[in-house]
């Protein structure tokens, strides 16, 4: 279980052929609950903030917020604004 986030690891899941039809904040909501859901990314994991992040991969912001807002609404992250 990794204890800080690999975005290589995410990357890779990202390049999945099952993702590819799939909108982009639909492909990183899935391949990070994927990962979740594997114990690639361990319970208490600080993800980065969605400014960041969004940066790495070089996508919008909107982008990853949107993911990130589908993995709270079911239950996979929790949220706290302004950290």
């Amino acid at each position: 279980m990794a204890s800080t986030f690999e975005l290589e690891t995410l990357n890779m899941r990202l390049g999945a052929a099952d993702l590819q039809p799939l909108d982009l904040h639909q492909r990183i909501q899935r391949a990070l609950r994927a990962l979740i859901l594997e114990g690639a990314l361990a319970p208490g994991l600080k993800l980065p903030a969605s400014r960041v992040l969004a940066g790495s991969l070089g996508v919008a912001r909107d982008t990853v917020e949107n993911a990130y807002v589908h993995l709270h609404r079911d239950g996979f992250i929790t949220r706290r604004e302004g950290s």
